[in-house]
């Protein structure tokens, strides 16, 4: 197992922060209102411990459908305190669960590691600017496609109250 390391908080991006505007719609997923705050999750995690997990979903492909079915499950995210889903346009996942829009196309122009950045500087953007993750004491970011157990962090985390943000691999972030 990777050991876990408390890092201190890096610093929040500031407002000034430019942010190309929203993708127009397309009709490659049915368009749907944009959610005004973040859906309950199926879980209530003790106080250390609390959660706003988040996951970026491409509006193709199988992402979409893999978010569903864990959706009914109560599966990943769905497990949080508080989760959302995000997207380059507004689309529900499956009823009354709808993605927030983010200002980039989601493309990314070679596939290698770090390559993404741009994309997840949008997200994050989205996220600070929300402002959802601020009733949670900890805020999760995971693929549609990650395993993730989130009964399972929540002693990691009650073990690093206070640290910015934990690290769980051996080569940094």
């Amino acid at each position: 197992s990777v050991p876990y390391l408390a890092q201190p908080a890096p610093p929040v991006p500031g407002a000034d922060l430019h942010v190309p505007p929203v993708v127009p719609y397309t009709p490659l997923a049915a368009k749907a209102a944009e959610p005004t705050q973040a859906y309950v999750g199926t879980s209530a995690s003790p106080a250390g411990a609390t959660m706003f997990c988040f996951s970026l979903c491409q509006p193709t492909g199988y992402e979409p459908k893999l978010l569903k079915a864990q959706f009914e499950i109560g599966a990943s995210i769905f497990g949080c305190d508080a989760y959302a889903i995000y997207s380059n346009r507004a689309f529900e996942i499956t009823t009354g669960v709808v993605t927030s829009p983010v200002s980039d196309s989601l493309k990314c122009q070679v596939h290698e590691i770090a390559w993404n950045t741009g994309i997840f500087l949008a997200v994050w953007h989205k996220v600070i600017h929300q402002a959802w993750y601020r009733s949670y004491e900890w805020t999760v970011k995971t693929d549609p496609d990650a395993v993730f157990f989130p009964n399972r962090l929540i002693p990691v985390l009650k073990d690093h109250q206070g640290a910015g943000y934990l690290n769980n691999c051996q080569y940094g972030l």
